[in-house]
Order: structure tokens, then sequence, then C-alpha cells
């Protein structure tokens, strides 16, 4: 009996998923792609603001190797920032 019982959950489980659509394939998409345009605007915001911090810091009394390691944040704020804009519009853009 407690196989059967089982059986009746994982299967309940299993098959939920089907009911829970969002409607149409394309509507989702839609719906999907609008998340990821704002997670992505998101990240871009705050990659900018990290590049912009970075960029402001007084650097004149920095060792070698920490001028070295500020400007390696600096080009990776920066890249963060231009990746997380190119690929929401990528989304913004897609079909």
């Amino acid at each position: 009996m407690k196989f059967k019982g089982l059986f009746v959950v994982l299967s309940t489980f299993s098959i939920s998923p089907i009911f829970a659509g969002y409607g149409s394939d394309k509507d989702k998409n839609n719906n999907d792609n609008q998340y990821w345009v704002h997670q992505h605007l998101k990240n871009a915001k705050e990659c900018e603001n990290k590049y912009y911090e970075l960029e402001g810091k007084d650097t004149r009394n920095y060792t070698p190797l920490e001028k070295y390691n500020h400007e390696q944040d600096k080009h990776s704020a920066y890249f963060c920032w231009n990746y997380n804009l190119n690929t929401a519009e990528h989304y913004k853009n897609k079909k």
C-alpha cells in the first residue's frame, strides 16, 4: 500500500507542470525574454556603478600591484557593463 501511495504522489508532481503553462509558446518566450532583459539591465546598472566607483578612486598612493589590480577591476566592471547591455539588447530583439 505504501508503494501505491508513493506512486500517486510522484505521478501527480510529474504531471502537474503540464497544466501550469503560460499559454502559447510565443507568450512564454516573450515573458522569458522580458525577464532576461530586466535581469541584464539590472546587472548592467550594478556594473556601471562599480565601474564609476573604481574610476573615482584616488590611486596615487597605491603600490604598482594595487594599481594593476585596480585597473583589472575597472576593466572587469566595464566588460560586465557592456556584456549585460548587449545581452539585454539581444533578448529585447529576440522574437
